[in-house]
């Protein structure tokens, strides 16, 4: 299942394994994260050029801001503010014949 959170306990699941010498298949296995998500989170942690010691003691607020990334500016209320609006005429345009959601994103959100 694609975008599942992951916990903080086991993203410290991943470093301790990590540290004990562990790959990234092993950990994965140990885990259920996938080994691309494992790598991920093992190089955005050697970016960070922190110890384990150090990143341990770092609560799961810190250790999530310093894994994943300052959170969205948007949370999901705020997401819900935005789209409230323009369901109207998202709906609107649905029922126009011929109208589907694919061509309704493409001609809102073109590519450049």
């Amino acid at each position: 299942m694609a975008n599942r959170p992951i916990t903080m306990n086991k993203i410290r699941q991943i470093l301790r394994g990590h540290f004990e010498v562990h790959g990234s298949k092993q950990l994965s296995k140990l885990t259920g994260v996938s080994r691309n998500t494992i790598k991920s989170y093992l190089r955005r942690f050697q970016e960070t050029g922190m110890l384990f010691d150090e990143v341990n003691e770092l609560s799961d607020e810190g250790l999530a801001q310093l894994i994943l990334g300052p959170p969205s500016p948007l949370h999901q209320s705020d997401k819900l503010e935005v789209l409230l609006p323009l369901l109207p005429g998202i709906v609107k345009q649905l029922r126009k014949k011929g109208m589907t959601r694919q061509r309704l994103w493409e001609d809102n959100f073109e590519i450049a």
